[in-house]
């Protein structure tokens, strides 16, 4: 029998590995001497194959802490620990198989194609100067799934609002990565491909075991869509947990300053 601190030894390496993401005390601001940080003393702890919404009013944080999640942005304080290792320690190539990151936008002052552009995602798996046949299958098959096939050959700067994001999130599936982090995935889109972007997402979670972590503000996408909710208030979380039990009247009502039985009402009878 192995020695108990041996026992010990393995099986805090294997809790290790049960979260995706282990934040602790996260202190961020752009601005040191700024007194209200964007992120204060913010600890989180998110299992792999999350599926969470992170919720609350514009200029509380929620961005920031996708970032911080993402590794785009380093806290000014506490440690960040992605996929088990301390993300300090992580080079770009090993963070992008990890994690890949779907912004609200991207500067579109560039002549690439949508293919071009979505066969980015594959770099981070490339070993030589040449795209294989396995690249160019993923992202066939992302073109296809998110309806931008017909789109392939167009350059960037000429697409919508709307088919600039599906093109974003295409990347990011052909990226392959464990965890998608998406910030207002809906954002510009109409109704038909909302709900397209948002079945794919509860997809990639549900068929490939993927974690995603998306800010989100519709009431009725987080309860039909999500598992778990975050909600975010001057830089600090309010609520972790299931959405069933986050949706509660006095704690929306303290999170965005308002009463939202309208939308909750609106919510239930939607099913």
């Amino acid at each position: 029998m192995p020695p108990f601190c041996e026992i010990c030894t393995r099986a805090l390496s294997t809790l290790k590995f049960l979260y995706m993401f282990k934040l602790e005390y996260i202190y961020f601001s752009f601005d040191r001497r700024d007194a209200t940080p964007l992120l204060c003393n913010c600890s989180l702890h998110i299992p792999r194959g999350a599926m969470l919404a992170i919720m609350g009013l514009n200029g509380m944080g929620k961005t920031t802490l996708l970032k911080i999640m993402s590794g785009t942005l380093k806290p000014l304080s506490g440690s960040v620990h992605i996929d088990g290792a301390n993300a300090k320690g992580l080079s770009n190539k090993t963070l992008a198989k990890s994690v890949s990151h779907v912004p609200q936008d991207f500067p579109t002052d560039f002549p690439f194609t949508v293919f071009d552009f979505v066969m980015m995602g594959r770099f981070v798996w490339q070993r030589g100067l040449f795209n294989s046949r396995e690249d160019r299958d993923k992202v066939h098959a992302a073109l296809q799934n998110l309806k931008l096939d017909h789109l392939k050959d167009r350059p960037i700067s000429q697409l919508s609002g709307g088919e600039r994001q599906r093109t974003l999130l295409a990347r990011a599936l052909v990226q392959d990565s464990r965890a998608i982090l998406l910030d207002e995935p809906s954002n510009h889109l109409d109704i038909k491909n909302k709900t397209g972007i948002l079945n794919i997402i509860r997809d990639q979670n549900q068929k490939h075991q993927k974690t995603i972590i998306a800010v989100m503000h519709d009431f009725y996408d987080v309860k039909k869509y999500f598992d778990q909710v975050l909600f975010i208030k001057d830089g600090q979380i309010k609520y972790y947990g299931p959405v069933v039990q986050g949706f509660e009247k006095a704690l929306l009502k303290d999170v965005f300053e308002m009463d939202v039985t309208e939308a909750l009402s609106f919510c239930k009878s939607l099913g």
